[in-house]
């Protein structure tokens, strides 16, 4: 299918046809759910390939994407592996017990940063007084109790 389309839509910068690609992923460049997919001319064999995924520190976004969905959701890897079978998608990725700690030092990032703006909102709506202290601990406190 990828194919036609590439087919459809694109022509060789180097003997300028259409209709020319082959297009095929290299299944062993997989890392993960990304792969490697490769172009190649059937006139003059010039050839461009891509990985389907960007990368990011962790490894790969889509890996990093799929690993905290199925936190999101309550699954593990294994549940993964049965999702990916059932889907007809590769294996997940192989350290998906690795990418839970970049997962938690976004969420505990996000969390610190919108706990340090509550005081703001709260004196907005009520004057301080030294209930602010014990209140905003115990807020805090849950929310961290929850991302772990």
């Amino acid at each position: 299918m990828l194919n036609d389309i590439f087919n459809n839509i694109a022509k060789c910068r180097y003997c300028d046809r259409s209709f020319c690609f082959d297009v095929a992923e290299n299944k062993s460049s997989r890392r993960g759910l990304a792969s490697s997919i490769s172009a190649t001319c059937k006139y003059c064999g010039s050839s461009h390939g891509s990985m389907t995924s960007n990368s990011v520190p962790a490894g790969y976004e889509v890996n990093l994407r799929f690993v905290y969905g199925m936190r999101c959701i309550g699954i593990g890897k294994s549940a993964a592996q049965t999702f990916c079978a059932l889907m007809n998608l590769p294996p997940p990725p192989a350290k998906f017990e690795r990418l839970y700690t970049p997962i938690f030092n976004a969420l505990e990032t996000a969390s610190s940063r919108s706990m340090n703006v509550v005081p703001q909102y709260l004196s907005v709506i009520d004057p301080p007084s030294s209930e602010y202290s014990s209140k905003l601990s115990e807020i805090y406190k849950r929310s961290f109790s929850n991302v772990r």
